[in-house]
């Protein structure tokens, strides 16, 4: 993979969903204007819809963003592209939709690095699936020669240990908090004695001095999410943090430099 951040540099920034802030989450738009923007690192969430494809997409339904409650792994891609997702947010931009993994790979290539979270419906104990998720997503960051571009994150360590069953020249990254929506057992980072994650993304409340020392003497990066206030934003570079994902990272670029 490529360096998260050069000795000295600041934390790399990444634009959670895109530009979120600025366009509707998860969608075209919002990820052009990261590359407006010259946002070194964009986070967004995907799930395997019931034609095979990679959708980018934070939520299980269309309900949020479109008023639908299609159900997007049980819902074809042409089903989902039926809705438009972007006029909750804006006049603007009413008509856009639900983008596909590649359709974001095409836009901004190889010019960012991407963090893709695989959303989970419910953790299983096995092996991948030859045309699941897993398998579908790092075939298609291989065939896209983005390998050196990629994170691939997700709640469920489970699913990390599926994909680092297929390959490891992509890092995996466990994603965690301490609240009480979480299982306990997963909570504190527990999940990582499970998939051996490359990479630590915690909430950020969690980010001590200590903390960063901890994962940096066993070479994990640590990259907190959500900072979308500046001072946090500094506090955490001071601690070491190797990335940050925020809403606003226009903002959060300005304020690190």
């Amino acid at each position: 993979m490529q360096r998260l951040r050069p000795a000295e540099a600041p934390p790399t920034v990444f634009g959670h969903r895109g530009m979120s802030r600025k366009a509707p989450e998860n969608t075209l738009a919002a990820f052009a204007l990261i590359a407006e923007n010259t946002i070194p690192g964009v986070e967004l969430d995907i799930h395997q819809c019931a034609s095979g494809e990679l959708v980018v997409a934070h939520d299980d339904t269309l309900t949020r963003t479109a008023g639908s409650d299609l159900v997007l792994r049980e819902a074809t891609l042409d089903q989902i592209r039926e809705h438009e997702v972007g006029a909750w947010f804006g006049a603007p931009f009413t008509g856009e939709k639900v983008p596909t993994l590649a359709q974001l790979f095409d836009l901004l290539g190889d010019t960012v690095l991407y963090d893709v979270e695989i959303k989970s419906y419910g953790t299983f104990w096995g092996e991948p699936l030859p045309n699941g998720p897993e398998a579908t997503l790092v075939e298609l960051i291989r065939s896209y020669g983005l390998t050196r571009n990629c994170i691939i994150s997700s709640f469920d360590p489970l699913i990390l240990r599926r994909v680092s069953r297929l390959t490891r020249e992509i890092p995996i990254a466990l994603i965690y908090s301490n609240s009480g929506n979480v299982p306990v057992t997963i909570r504190r980072g527990r999940g990582r004695l499970f998939c051996s994650p490359d990479i630590m993304k915690p909430a950020h409340s969690i980010v001590t001095a200590g903390y960063v020392r901890r994962h940096h003497a066993h070479g994990r990066p640590v990259i907190p999410w959500t900072v979308d206030d500046p001072e946090v934003a500094r506090r955490l570079a001071g601690l070491g943090v190797d990335g940050v994902i925020t809403n606003v990272p226009d903002v959060i670029m300005a304020a690190l430099k």
